[in-house]
């Protein structure tokens, strides 16, 4: 299961040029300090310092140009994020391979996008799907029928699946480090924790969980980077270095969590499916 923004938009703001403009002039004494002499019957002379502004015997005023106000930029609406949508896919345990989007609040199925199938027609089971943050693509994790155990791209328009590569190992669920991309996986027959590279499929191991095979294994990273996971019937969080699990408590529930992910708000959101009567609920987690 994952929760993805497609259709992230964002304003470009355009800012407008400085609209001042600057004003040069030069100006001249002969134009501020000319004067007009004018020889009376006494051989006198005098100013014109009528017609000038200038007063015999103070200096001179200086000429002021006025400046044009700069005027204040108007700030542009920034359009609301696109809210995000939760997307689950099916194909375990024989079950035909199904992408859907859910309501989060309700758990019921909001659409049903299409079959997890290759161009060739070929029906994908997926285990595990999450949304790369920085890429904004939808990577999964296969099981049967076809392509087992590998690593595969998803279209969440079409459902379209592109495989990648083998993963090399049997894996429950993966999770995506928001901050630096990582892709995190647990294994459903060993305590083995991985990461995965992305452009070959290539599991490969970093360290041991501590807690046995994952079952149920439930993986996911929140918006501080956080990872958690659910194991059987307990919560935990995991160290993204060596993979070890640390026993937080347990989730309440009377199903395994098969797949798990957070929220933009940092809600985390279980996929029940197995272990009890109560199968297929979407529940919210409290970590």
């Amino acid at each position: 299961m994952v929760f993805a923004r497609l259709s992230m938009s964002s304003l470009v703001q355009c800012k407008r040029p400085n609209e001042t403009h600057a004003v040069s002039r030069r100006l001249r004494a002969r134009d501020l300090l000319k004067t007009m002499r004018a020889v009376h019957g006494n051989g006198n002379s005098h100013s014109d310092s009528g017609r000038y502004g200038i007063v015999k015997g103070r200096p001179a005023a200086t000429a002021t140009v006025p400046q044009r106000a700069t005027p204040t930029p108007r700030p542009r609406p920034t359009r609301p994020p696109t809210p995000a949508v939760l997307y689950v896919a099916s194909g375990t345990f024989g079950v035909q391979g199904i992408l859907y989007t859910l309501d989060p609040a309700t758990g019921a199925v909001f659409t049903t996008v299409a079959p997890l199938n290759d161009a060739a027609g070929n029906n994908y089971g997926i285990t595990g799907l999450k949304y790369h943050p920085f890429t904004g693509i939808f990577y999964g994790v296969t099981r049967d029928p076809t392509n087992p155990d590998y690593l595969v791209i998803d279209n969440p328009a079409t459902a379209l699946v592109t495989p990648i590569g083998p993963l090399g190992a049997i894996l429950t669920d993966m999770a995506i480090n928001p901050t630096i991309g990582f892709m995190y996986a647990v294994s459903g027959v060993n305590q083995k924790f991985y990461t995965i590279n992305t452009a070959t499929g290539q599991a490969v191991q970093t360290g041991l969980t501590g807690i046995g095979f994952q079952n149920g294994g439930g993986l996911a990273a929140d918006g501080m980077d956080a990872l958690f996971g659910i194991h059987n019937f307990s919560f935990h969080s995991y160290n993204k270095t060596t993979g070890m699990a640390t026993l937080i408590g347990p989730t309440g529930l009377p199903n395994l969590v098969r797949a798990a992910d957070f929220n933009p708000s940092n809600g985390l959101y279980g996929l029940k499916g197995g272990g009890g009567i109560d199968n297929n609920h979407l529940r919210s987690i409290v970590t």
